[in-house]
């Protein structure tokens, strides 16, 4: 009976994952009908293991999550972008609970390799142990720094991050064939230095998940040569990865009576907190946009393009416990489970602040983390822009951008385009001054590798 019941679970999870255009390939299918996903989360209720969510496996101290099993809908996406093929040497960095690494040992097969790192010695022993229990020996799981690759099994094929990172170390490319391709989450915001200290509230550290402000994209990058080049790109949400190529930790600055209300910058900003308190506190007028959209869209086409185009000032404001009240009326996105979390992006300049919201007569619409399946579809809203402060030209500056984007007819993930150069060799272009770009490129720069980013038309 029980045998019944998975088959059936693992038919439905699967019409998901088709539903989401996530699942693409035969074979990918095949990995997930023959690699259980319950053996990999053996705490888990079997009705749980197989819905579309990310299950955590693993908290900090301070309760924040450390290592998951993905959503399987961006894992499928993810195999997609691999386009794995028997025989093939790959390498994952992220064991999680090994279920990933089980799925691409399936779909290289037996004449292929899948080496998996993790930087938690505890989750490989698991991890360990989840394959043993499927039947997938063959394995090898490591424990190691994942940004220093795996020398002892490269060249690799393939190389897939289940983390996000906001750098491609050396070992990467090196370790990675030419012509070969690695999938990761790439994390496009621009950081802060990281000798910055984070604020303290009474000596405590106030950890808040970044949602609204770092875009994440899932993206297949082919080498060629000293380049990577771009295919496919997915939106994506993964915790960063660890260890001595870990990004920077965000800015979060407690703003208020309590430590329940808190804003976060993954760069410096131009006012202090007091500063910022005050305009919270001196909200001015609500400015429509004219621009119709639903709150993903934004979350993820309009903050990346703006991430690309106007990264300085970005920063959001989020709210838990008592302090959900205080901005509630600035909310564009709230959730709801154990404990409210309300969130807003914004725009900080010198001289004013302003917070992108839904219109000011709308009733907030909650999404439930736990409960996923009671949340209604969200409905299109026009967005507005709330000034903070007395001076308009944040508002004013976030107005424009808003609608530029709109007009620019709201590029997204599809229309994205990446290289990746090597630190220090910047792109010249005939007729271009040195270090201008072409127009319509933006090039972020980073540690080790470089991109220029463009939306293609």
């Amino acid at each position: 009976m029980e045998n019944v019941d998975i088959s059936q679970m693992i038919d439905a999870l699967i019409s998901v994952l088709h539903e989401n255009g996530a699942l693409k390939s035969a074979a990918v299918e095949q990995a997930f009908r023959n690699v259980p996903r319950h053996l990999f989360l053996p705490n888990e209720p079997l009705e749980r293991a197989y819905q579309d969510i990310a299950i955590t496996v693993k908290e900090s101290e301070e309760g924040v999550s450390t290592s998951a099993s993905s959503q399987p809908t961006i894992m499928a996406a993810m195999l997609e972008q691999l386009e794995l093929q028997p025989g093939m040497r790959v390498l994952e960095i992220g064991a999680g609970t090994g279920y990933n690494a089980a799925l691409m040992a399936y779909l290289v097969g037996e004449t292929g390799s899948v080496v998996t790192v993790d930087i938690q010695p505890d989750l490989i022993e698991q991890a360990r142990a989840n394959l043993d229990c499927a039947g997938f020996e063959r394995v090898q799981a490591t424990a190691a720094d994942g940004g220093e690759g795996y020398p002892p099994a490269a060249p690799y094929d393939r190389i897939i991050l289940t983390a996000s990172s906001w750098v491609i170390p050396p070992a990467w490319r090196e370790q990675l064939k030419d012509g070969g391709r690695i999938v990761l989450p790439l994390s496009l915001a621009q950081r802060h230095d990281s000798k910055i200290e984070l604020k303290m509230k009474d000596g405590k550290r106030i950890v808040f998940p970044v949602s609204l402000n770092e875009p994440q994209k899932s993206i297949a990058f082919d080498r060629r040569g000293e380049e990577l080049i771009s295919g496919s790109i997915w939106d994506c949400g993964f915790m960063p990865l660890q260890g001595v190529f870990a990004a920077p930790p965000p800015l979060q600055i407690p703003t208020g009576p309590g430590d329940g209300l808190v804003l976060t910058s993954l760069q410096p900003l131009p006012v202090d907190e007091p500063t910022f308190s005050h305009w919270l506190a001196a909200r001015g007028e609500a400015y429509p946009t004219g621009v119709k959209v639903i709150v993903w869209e934004l979350l993820t086409d309009f903050l990346t393009w703006l991430t690309v185009r106007s990264p300085d000032g970005s920063a959001n404001l989020s709210a838990v416990g008592d302090a959900v009240d205080d901005i509630l009326s600035l909310a564009l996105i709230a959730f709801k489970g154990q404990e409210k979390r309300v969130e807003t992006f914004l725009k900080i300049l010198p001289s004013s602040a302003a917070a992108m919201t839904r219109p000011p007569e709308a009733e907030t619409n909650w999404y439930n983390i736990e409960q996923p399946e009671e949340n209604t579809p969200e409905q299109p809203f026009e967005v507005y822009v709330r000034q903070l402060g007395p001076n308009p030209e944040a508002a004013q500056l976030l107005v424009r951008l808003i609608q530029e984007w709109d007009a620019a007819e709201r590029p997204n993930a599809s229309r994205l385009r990446l290289r990746g150069i090597p630190a220090g060799k910047p792109r010249q272009m005939p007729g271009n001054l040195p270090g201008q770009m072409p127009e319509g490129e933006y090039l972020i720069e980073r540690p080790w590798t470089n991109f220029i980013v463009w939306y293609q038309d």
